[in-house]
């Protein structure tokens, strides 16, 4: 009897789940088109389009010769303001307070200036903010490059991981919520796939009256796009 009542639990949810058509475009979940904050040459580039990095590969440097030089002065007047501070600091006691604080100054002002320095000759090279691939480059080496985002250098990509933006019809939106399956193939393949609905968009478009919301998966290439079946009870 149980079991019966079980079975008939089950058909009864089946039969209430309702199927909602969504058709969706595969976004990367993270992506970055790159810029500098300083201006100049490209010297060195070191990727090109689908290669793969790491969190904080160096992607390209600008030439930088200049910031180079200034870093490394400022470093050795720095070291060398420190060693005459620590050579007074052993004798704080017995010379003159005026004379130690105007070494102490001299010291401070010179670990400013050299890192100043250093962020100067960090800002010429451009990094990955993190793992990804590189899926677009507007630049070759020798291009001029402005300072800021007016110049775009680099896109990368994490296709670790992408969304699918779904789009189904308004009148649904009391009734689809997070955490619902959503059922799909991508457009050119035969396989059948399972999410489950990760976020609704809190706003309908007023250009084609749809609703919007995303599905976490991986192993799809953005740009893709396909539809399916919203499972909702």
């Amino acid at each position: 009897m149980r079991k019966i009542l079980l079975v008939t639990a089950l058909l009864t949810v089946n039969l209430m789940a309702e199927k909602i058509y969504a058709m969706f475009d595969v976004e990367a979940k993270q992506e970055a088109t790159l810029s500098l904050e300083v201006g100049g040459t490209v010297q060195k580039l070191n990727v090109d389009i689908g290669d793969r990095v790491k969190k904080g590969d160096v992607l390209l440097v600008l030439e930088n010769s200049k910031q180079k030089q200034a870093r490394d002065k400022a470093m050795y007047n720095y070291k060398h303001a420190k060693s005459s501070f620590d050579r007074y600091k052993k004798l704080k006691g017995v010379i003159d307070k005026e004379k130690f604080e105007s070494v102490e100054f001299n010291k401070n002002v010179a670990y400013t200036d050299y890192e100043s320095a250093k962020i100067a000759y960090e800002k010429t090279f451009l990094k990955a903010p993190f793992d990804g691939v590189i899926s677009d480059r507007m630049i070759e080496i020798g291009s001029n490059v402005n300072a800021g985002q007016s110049t775009k250098l680099i896109k990368l990509t994490n296709d670790s991981e992408v969304k699918l933006v779904i789009s189904f019809d308004e009148k649904y939106w009391r009734t689809v919520k997070v955490g619902d399956p959503f059922h799909y193939r991508v457009d050119g393949d035969k396989t059948q796939r399972e999410g489950v609905v990760s976020k609704i968009y809190p706003t309908v478009n007023p250009k084609n009256r749809k609703l919007s919301g995303e599905v976490i998966t991986k192993g799809i290439l953005p740009g893709l796009f396909g539809d399916g079946y919203i499972e909702s009870e």
